[in-house]
């Protein structure tokens, strides 16, 4: 069982260290094999925990434009647009990136609340590091 829980730590590390570069954890894939595989991981994480339901959204950057695919350049309204009217349940994780250095505010001025009050549902700002992305999944399981 350890050996499990150390090899899907690990795979969600090295997605996620490709993610710092092109992409984000969590959110906003387009079509991509980096959303292919962190949609493997959440089924897998569901066969171990099978009361929880994890969900991953792709989101297009369409402030900047769609050939944009840096969570970091990911505003709040892309958010709120793209996930109004989605069941997002009890909570929605987002890597740190997203946000301005030691702010909670994304690049467009829409703060974490304005983005919490828009979808009705509160937002982990998770470290954008795949132990720190496990650990908030698993936060709530345990």
């Amino acid at each position: 069982m350890k050996k499990d829980n150390h090899y899907f730590a690990w795979g969600l590390t090295a997605v996620c260290v490709v993610c710092a570069v092109l992409l984000i954890y969590d959110l906003v894939f387009r079509d991509s094999i980096v959303l292919a595989y962190l949609r493997q991981m959440a089924l897998k994480l569901r066969e171990k925990f099978p009361r929880t339901e994890i969900t991953v959204y792709p989101i297009k950057n369409e402030f900047f434009g769609e050939q944009i695919t840096v969570s970091g350049l990911i505003t709040g309204q892309d958010l709120v647009k793209q996930l109004a009217g989605q069941d997002l349940a009890e909570r929605l994780l987002l890597p740190s990136n997203m946000l301005r250095a030691e702010e909670d505010v994304f690049l467009d001025d829409f703060t974490v609340s304005d983005v919490e009050n828009a979808l009705q549902v509160p937002l982990n700002i998770v470290k954008s590091s795949g132990q720190d992305l496990l650990d908030a999944i698993l936060d709530r399981i345990r």
